[in-house]
């Protein structure tokens, strides 16, 4: 298995913001690493991106879990 880069700042983004009640969400590129934010109106995206196993949906942290992170980050 190869190692992903993976951008720190994008992936704290998705963990931390919950799209759900706006029907979009957050997906992981498997194969290159780069995160996908699926909204309303998001160009760009994969047509496969529900379907193909090579996006892996990112869930969102509970607000006090992504408050936790977050605070953690900045004392570090």
């Amino acid at each position: 298995m190869s190692v992903l880069k993976i951008s720190r700042s994008d992936f704290i983004q998705a963990l931390k913001t919950d799209l759900e009640s706006t029907g979009g969400g957050w997906y992981l590129d498997l194969e290159i690493g780069e995160i996908l934010m699926d909204t309303d109106g998001a160009e760009d995206l994969p047509e496969d991106l529900h379907q193909n196993p090579r996006y892996q949906e990112i869930d969102a942290l509970p607000s006090h879990a992504a408050f936790r992170l977050w605070k953690t980050l900045l004392i570090v």
